[in-house]
């Protein structure tokens, strides 16, 4: 499960600077998000085959994601803002790719498949862009005068990716309302990790994107940075949620 997580998140974070202008943010900045990918992509690797329980194709993306994320890391430290960004490009594909063979059905459950293409890229979308939002707010600390459209953005987007990832959980339920009640004791636990995933993954990442878009729309980046704190908690604590009841009942949640 922390591969898959990871491959998530490095996921997200290559897709959120894809849409994040280098015109209006200093390339330090895309230069320290892709060493985050880096570490990221080599802990996915370290227990890939192990943890979940990937192929031989999908942990050679994640070697290959590594590599990727620490030369993209180097194109922007020498400027070479095209290259760099097709690199990014690049790592998006590949990690994308590799969380999706990981993601492992149990055998209690039978999947749809469209919907276990379609989970990881959700929960990338989601976590990406807001963790690089929350870490894009930083950098306003230091450079004050840096244009607001890129955290606006990706606000924004952190919204529209909460949106798609709550419909997304609502086929799912629905799919597993009509379907038999799994027999392997976890029917006991789901109110327990439904609660947090609706409570923290929905609504209480809702509450942050609503308050940190009202902040930004203020021009107040420090209030925004420690909401977006928040958000990367709830998020987190949500998505965590998501994979366990992926595991235990085979459906998006």
């Amino acid at each position: 499960m922390l591969s898959q997580f990871c491959l998530r998140l490095s996921c997200g974070l290559a897709l959120a600077l894809l849409v994040t202008s280098p015109s209006h943010v200093a390339s330090g900045f895309f230069r320290v998000q892709l060493l985050v990918v880096l570490a990221l992509t080599v802990l996915a690797g370290l227990g890939y085959s192990g943890d979940a329980g990937g192929t031989a194709l999908g942990l050679s993306l994640v070697i290959l994601s590594a590599v990727a994320s620490f030369a993209g890391s180097v194109a922007w430290s020498l400027e070479r803002q095209r290259f760099a960004q097709a690199i990014v490009a690049l790592l998006a594909g590949m990690t994308a790719i590799a969380a999706v063979l990981a993601q492992r059905a149990p055998e209690v459950a039978s999947v749809p498949r469209a919907l276990g293409w379609l989970d990881p890229l959700a929960g990338a979308l989601v976590l990406g862009t807001t963790l690089t939002a929350m870490l894009l707010g930083h950098w306003y600390l230091v450079t004050p005068t840096m244009s607001l459209a890129p955290l606006r953005r990706l606000v924004g987007l952190m919204g529209a990716a909460l949106l798609l990832r709550a419909l997304l959980a609502a086929i799912g339920a629905s799919v597993l309302v009509a379907a038999p009640a799994p027999s392997n004791g976890f029917a006991r636990s789901l109110w327990v990790w439904g609660g947090l995933r609706l409570f923290a993954g929905f609504i209480g990442a809702g509450v942050v994107v609503f308050l940190a878009w009202q902040t930004v729309k203020i021009r107040s980046t420090q209030s925004a940075t420690g909401i977006l704190y928040v958000g990367v908690i709830v998020v987190f604590l949500g998505e965590i949620a998501a994979q366990v009841l992926y595991r235990r009942v085979g459906l998006p949640l």
